[in-house]
């Protein structure tokens, strides 16, 4: 069950992780479906970071930017193959998925979002380069390449969860988030619309298809048509006496 709704969370949204340890977990988390909290209010960038507690300055924090499954088939579409991370994630004092990330994340929203709170230090990191004692109120920026395969990413994101924190900082913030690009948002919109009209017994009506457009103009064409054409005839004018024998030559008159 737990795997079930671990994966309908990554696709039918925008969301994000967030892993702590020795962090006590929000008050405003839905824990009524088990181990795993699920938080439904609508965040940025700067809210989820600022409420999961990564601006803190004594946490250790740790920002996964996963690429979006539009660039690569190893953006959050993998979720039910992260096998370590979805252990370690659930095996967490307070896991909580935030559901509803608006826009998703990347390195320029999160840099921006940290800048912006009084200048909280960060530094962008790859996968290999994450230093294994992290540094209290500085936030490191995971941005994972397109071209990671699951196996790297499902190591790195469980290890950097599993790790306990150093003795000098209050505890650990992990958060796995994604991008989301125009598309997405388009599908994402178009199969909410589609899964509420399953959902209600109204029935609605299209007035108008590309048939039934088409045939409009036609039909205005045509009438433009037949009435410059009776107007031209309309306009044709004759004698009105016919006589079967014409006059004679000179008398015309």
């Amino acid at each position: 069950m737990i795997l079930l709704l671990f994966v309908v969370a990554f696709a039918a949204a925008s969301p994000a992780l967030v892993h702590r340890t020795g962090i006590s977990s929000s008050a405003n988390a839905d824990r009524s479906s088990g181990p795993v909290s699920y938080d439904t209010s609508v965040y940025n960038a700067r809210s989820l970071l600022s409420e999961a507690g990564v601006m803190s300055p004594s946490v250790e924090s740790i920002v996964y930017v996963l690429p979006s499954r539009d660039v690569t088939a190893h953006g959050l579409s993998i979720a039910n193959k992260l096998e370590k991370t979805r252990e370690a994630f659930e095996g967490g004092s307070s896991p909580i998925v935030k559901t509803n990330v608006d826009g998703g994340v990347s390195v320029e929203r999160i840099q921006g979002a940290l800048n912006n709170a009084k200048g909280h230090p960060s530094i962008v990191v790859n996968m290999e380069s994450i230093p294994q004692d992290l540094e209290a109120g500085r936030t490191y920026i995971v941005n994972v390449p397109p071209s990671s395969s699951v196996d790297a990413i499902d190591a790195s994101i469980s290890s950097s969860m599993s790790s306990p924190p150093s003795s000098t900082s209050s505890g650990r913030v992990v958060v796995v988030a994604s991008a989301t690009t125009a598309q997405e948002s388009a599908e994402r919109s178009q199969a909410r619309r589609l899964a509420n009209d399953a959902s209600s017994s109204a029935q609605y009506y299209v007035y108008m298809t590309p048939n039934i457009l088409a045939g409009v103009l036609f039909g205005f064409m045509f009438f433009v048509v037949a009435m410059i054409g009776f107007s031209c005839m309309n306009d044709i004018e004759g004698q009105t006496v016919f006589v079967s024998k014409l006059p004679d030559v000179g008398k015309e008159a």
